[in-house]
């Protein structure tokens, strides 16, 4: 009797959605420490909140699309989450996990169970803290939901890409999930991307589907609800009171402030999730490639996330406290009035520059089928999502959860590389899932301090 209750428990353990079981209950535990401030103490001070009726909500929904231009889906459901705590508890923990299971299904061959772990190992890694710096609610759901949904929404996309059949009452979750994930600007303008570039592909193919078609309009008419939203303007006014002088600045002064902040944030402080990325793609590169030149290309991007980031050896001449206080929060930049003219001031925008070029050619090298394109693609857009902040007053405002659009390029780029350990029997493979293992736990436990 025990030995077959054994056997059971062993056969149910070993089945492909245990981990994203694992993660549910993770979150889950932990969204039980909620804690009530910023935009989400904001809303339950506000008189009769607690006891508004759901048509109300819908009004003060309605009033902060015409005043403020909120996407009209991901506030309602900020407002009632807000309102009901437990649903957001519930359900923010589901679309973590959901997440992960798309990922996973999107991105690897083969529903294969290691997989499934290092994906949910990698959200563990992803620092979580930055989703409450409007409050847990007010941030999760603008970021997280809008991400799970979009993301959702390209499995559409690579069903038709395999050939897989579509059933009849799928085509309504794409919908609604696209239409909810374009309801955020930055995924909005990822979804542009994928759906933009997947569909000359499946017109120069001969594959293209009319619901693909359908959907591009829907993610037009979304993109273009926002960005003509009445409540647009008066809140790009509001807003500049967070960067008084953000007029003053010319469009070259926004690319440079959006890049260097981006890069900055990964390469000159310690990132769990840039380091495990750095390290896979030196590995792979180093395994697959005999060339030493390949191999110091891999390098350099690992070689500045442990100089400039993860080290704390003494200065060397000044250069690595230079470089990591280049771009102070709430900075114009690296490059300003003060130091336009003094040539060193340059000097961490060169090396962003090189370490972002060896990412794209290390991800060029550590793969030998299209995966290469795909997975520098996955890093231009994920860039490109945190890039558009340039072109807000809000770019230091909004804080660190303006890059999670970025983590999950790198994910999703971490995710590609050990399958391709995998897939090639590497002897790195067990170290590096150890290390991600290591990372994974800490990360989670520090959570709760």
């Amino acid at each position: 009797m025990f030995a077959n209750l054994k056997k059971k428990i062993t056969s149910a353990s070993l089945l492909p959605q245990v981990p994203f079981l694992f993660l549910y209950l993770l979150m889950f535990f932990f969204h039980l420490t909620y804690a009530v401030f910023n935009d989400d103490a904001f809303y339950i001070a506000a008189r009769g909140f607690v006891d508004a009726s759901v048509l109300h909500l819908v009004d003060m929904t309605v009033s902060g699309y015409k005043t403020w231009g909120t996407p009209f889906l991901s506030y309602f459901s900020v407002l009632f989450c807000i309102r009901e705590p437990w649903l957001w508890q519930v359900l923010d923990s589901f679309f973590l996990s959901l997440l992960a299971i798309v990922i996973s299904r999107i991105f690897t061959r083969n529903n294969h169970r290691i997989y499934n772990w290092i994906v949910v190992l990698l959200i563990l890694v992803y620092p979580f803290r930055h989703m409450a710096t409007a409050g847990w609610i007010s941030t999760t759901v603008p970021y997280v939901w809008t991400l799970a949904f979009g993301v959702y929404s390209t499995l559409f996309i690579k069903k038709v890409w395999d050939g897989e059949e579509i059933l009849w009452f799928e085509y309504p979750y794409y919908v609604f999930s696209l239409v909810y994930g374009a309801s955020s600007p930055q995924m909005s303008l990822v979804l542009i991307f994928v759906y933009g570039l997947f569909t000359f592909l499946f017109i120069k193919n001969h594959k293209a589907k009319r619901f693909l078609l359908f959907q591009d309009t829907l993610l037009i008419l979304s993109f273009l609800s926002l960005l003509l939203s009445p409540g647009t303007n008066s809140r790009f006014v509001t807003e500049l009171r967070w960067f008084p002088n953000y007029l003053m600045l010319s469009l070259v002064d926004k690319i440079e402030l959006g890049y260097s902040s981006t890069l900055s944030h990964f390469i000159c402080q310690p990132d769990m999730i840039f380091f495990l990325f750095t390290l896979l793609l030196w590995v792979v590169v180093w395994h697959k490639h005999k060339e030493m030149t390949a191999r110091i290309i891999s390098a350099i991007p690992f070689a500045c996330c442990l100089i400039f980031g993860v080290s704390t050896s003494p200065p060397i001449f000044g250069v690595i406290p230079a470089i990591r206080n280049a771009v102070p929060h709430g900075s114009y930049g690296a490059i300003t009035v003060e130091n336009y003219f003094t040539f060193s001031s340059y000097f961490p925008i060169f090396i962003f520059g090189i370490v972002a070029i060896c990412i794209i050619l290390s991800l060029y090298l550590a793969f030998s089928d299209a995966r290469s394109w795909l997975s520098i693609y996955i890093m231009v857009v994920g860039f490109v999502s945190r890039m558009i902040l340039a072109f807000s007053p809000t770019i230091w405002a909004s804080s660190t959860r303006t890059f999670i659009f970025l983590y999950f390029a790198f994910i999703i780029c971490i995710l590609l590389l050990f399958q391709e350990l995998i897939e090639k029997e590497s002897r790195y493979t067990t170290i590096l899932f150890c290390i991600l293992l290591s990372i994974s736990l800490l990360s989670y436990s520090s959570l709760y301090y």
